[in-house]
C-alpha cells in the first residue's frame, strides 16, 4: 500500500484568540512565532433580543397551572435584568403579572403568574426596559413584541364536559380553533 503525503506553502497564518491576543506564524516548516497582544474588544453593537419562547413547548398549559414560564435569549451577555423590565400583552385574562426573573448571561427564564380567566399570554420587552450589555449598552430592538403565546383556560367552555375528563384541553382547543376560523371569515365577508 502506498502511502501518499500531501504538503502545502503556507505564507502567513493569523489566528485571533477571543482574548484579544494575535499570533502570526511563519511558513511552514520554520517553527518561528511572533505573538504579540493586543487590547480586548468587545461587540460594538448593542445587545438585541433574540427571541421569547415557551418554556413549555404546549401552548395550552393544565388548567391547574398558576404560573408559566418563558426563555428569552439575546444576542450577548446581559445584565440589569428584573421583572420591570417585561409587559405582558393579554387578552381575556385577569390580574396576570410578571412574578420572577432567573438566570445570567445571555439566556433568562421570566415566570408569570397567570391570574384568572381564560384568553392569551405573550411576554415583551418594552421600550422601558433598562436591560444592557456588559460595556453598558442598551438594547437596540425594542420593544419586542414577538414572543410566543400562552393560551390559559382555567374555566370550561362547555359545562357538559368536565375539566377532569381526560379530553377536555383538547376538546376547548378545537372549540378555540374553530371560533377564529370563523371571526377570520367573518372578517372577509
Amino acid at each position: 500500500m502506498k502511502i501518499r503525503t500531501f504538503s502545502a506553502e503556507v505564507a502567513f497564518v493569523f489566528i485571533t484568540f477571543l482574548a484579544g491576543v494575535v499570533a502570526n506564524i511563519s511558513p511552514v516548516g520554520t517553527n518561528e512565532k511572533n505573538v504579540s497582544s493586543g487590547p480586548v474588544s468587545y461587540p460594538s453593537d448593542p445587545p438585541i433580543v433574540l427571541f421569547i419562547q415557551r418554556s413549555d413547548p404546549d401552548p395550552y398549559p393544565p388548567p391547574s397551572s398558576t404560573t408559566i414560564d418563558f426563555d428569552v435569549a439575546f444576542s450577548e451577555d446581559v445584565v440589569n435584568i428584573d421583572i420591570n423590565d417585561f409587559a405582558l400583552t393579554i387578552t381575556g385574562v385577569a390580574n396576570p403579572f410578571v412574578a420572577n426573573v432567573s438566570g445570567s448571561g445571555d439566556v433568562y427564564v421570566v415566570t408569570v403568574n397567570t391570574g384568572t380567566g381564560n384568553g392569551t399570554i405573550r411576554l415583551d420587552v418594552p421600550v422601558s426596559a433598562s436591560i444592557q450589555d456588559l460595556t453598558g449598552k442598551s438594547l437596540s430592538n425594542l420593544p419586542f413584541t414577538k414572543g410566543d403565546v400562552y393560551w390559559i383556560m382555567k374555566t370550561a367552555t362547555f359545562e357538559d364536559v368536565l375539566m377532569s375528563y381526560w379530553a377536555w384541553n383538547y376538546i376547548e382547543r378545537w372549540y378555540d380553533m374553530m371560533l377564529e376560523s370563523r371571526v377570520a371569515v367573518a372578517h372577509h365577508l
